[in-house]
């Protein structure tokens, strides 16, 4: 099973908490096929900052790293495979002389 995900979209922010501190947050929403599931996982991965979505861009395939409070600290692009893609579901180029053999 593939270890990529698809990023979807993100959204940095701020927020207000009741007690008056103010609160920065970034998230990034991502999809990913897992055995258990038919169809594909979409997860929001919480960010330690916004410079991890530096240089990632909607419909990147990446791969995430975390830190020990399970905040996304790296996302690194990566080309899927063939296989990767069609955990994915997306459509794979066939080679149309293997094809016909």
């Amino acid at each position: 099973m593939s270890e990529l995900k698809k990023v979807l979209g993100y959204k940095c922010g701020d927020f207000e908490t009741d007690k008056g501190e103010k609160v920065h947050f970034t998230h990034c929403y991502v999809c990913y096929p897992r055995e258990d599931v038919t169809g594909l996982v979409v997860d929001i991965f919480k960010c330690n900052d916004d410079t991890v979505l530096k240089d990632i861009n909607v419909g990147d395939y990446v791969r995430a790293f975390f830190n020990e409070k399970r905040k996304c600290v790296m996302l690194v692009t990566e080309e899927p495979t063939e296989q990767d893609l069609l955990e994915f579901g997306e459509a794979v180029d066939a080679d149309i002389d293997e094809v016909s053999e």
